[in-house]
């Protein structure tokens, strides 16, 4: 062939280029076979300012009174599992403390107890049983209220790429907020919040529910991203949910989830109730 119509066959051919094949959509279910641990750092503060002190809680008032934090670390070892994923863990607290911010905090009950936390593979709950120590009844009560752990509420049903959402409904997020404070029911000093103490033995959404939208905001071999975001209103009252959740996509965990609810009422002049603010800062690490 002449050289001058080779190059036009060049010219005219079309060009092939190879393109880096998109990310497999990633599961996220919890992997943590029998014989397996990790251990969980969570730091739990809330805040709750205004109101009025007579006001019924959650709607006149905040369900906690002023700033407390809640400061724990345990390690989950798995009894049962179920193809991977954790049905049975004994939970050791090696720490459990709560107090009022700035004073020097003081253990839970929960602190230094074995746990073994039994969860029922096709129902939202679980049972909880002291194998070591002696766990008060009231953290027993709200931690059976879910799964090993709750942040499986926060996960998609099936596998997810970069871009792809679905929604936590606020029956689950208010669940979610119950369990991880349930060692709050074993502080040495519950006046303050004796209001929320009532409601993490409930179940369902409450004032502060809030629809959360989840969205993966990015995801590699190692590592997905998602990004967290709810907003709810009612009249005067506002509810805001923020956050973020890392997750390792080869070890199938979370690494650490930040989570920011915030409540807001406003003044009502015809009833004469004054405004409040309650909020709730979760920064908890899966290791």
């Amino acid at each position: 062939m002449h050289r001058f119509a080779l190059a036009a066959l060049f010219l005219t051919a079309p060009l092939f280029v190879s393109a880096e094949a998109a990310p497999e959509p990633v599961e996220m279910k919890l992997k943590l076979a029998k014989g397996q641990s990790w251990k969980v750092e969570q730091t739990l503060e809330m805040t709750g300012t205004g109101g009025d002190i007579s006001g019924t809680p959650g709607k006149h008032m905040p369900f906690v009174k002023g700033a407390w934090v809640l400061k724990e670390s345990w390690t989950d070892t798995v009894d049962v599992d179920a193809d991977g994923r954790p049905l049975t863990v004994k939970r050791l607290v090696a720490a459990s403390k709560a107090g009022m911010a700035g004073r020097t905090a003081e253990p839970t009950t929960a602190e230094g107890v074995t746990l073994l936390i039994e969860e029922k593979e096709k129902e939202p709950n679980s049972h909880v049983s002291a194998a070591k120590g002696k766990m008060p009844q009231a953290i027993a009560d709200v931690l059976a209220r879910g799964p090993v752990d709750p942040v499986s509420w926060l996960l998609p049903t099936a596998a997810v790429k970069a871009g792809d959402t679905w929604k936590i409904n606020a029956q689950w997020v208010c669940q979610f907020e119950r369990i991880t404070a349930a060692s709050m029911a074993g502080a040495a000093h519950t006046t303050d919040f004796s209001a929320m103490l009532q409601d993490l033995r409930a179940w369902g959404e409450t004032v502060n529910g809030c629809e959360v939208t989840a969205k993966v905001a990015s995801v590699d071999k190692n590592e997905a991203v998602i990004e967290l975001q709810g907003e709810s209103g009612m009249g005067t009252a506002k509810t805001v949910v923020t956050g973020k959740l890392r997750w390792s996509v080869p070890k199938g965990r979370p690494v650490q989830l930040d989570w920011t609810r915030t409540r807001t009422v406003m003044a009502n002049e015809e009833t004469r109730s004054k405004g409040y603010t309650e909020e709730w800062k979760l920064v908890k690490s899966w290791k």
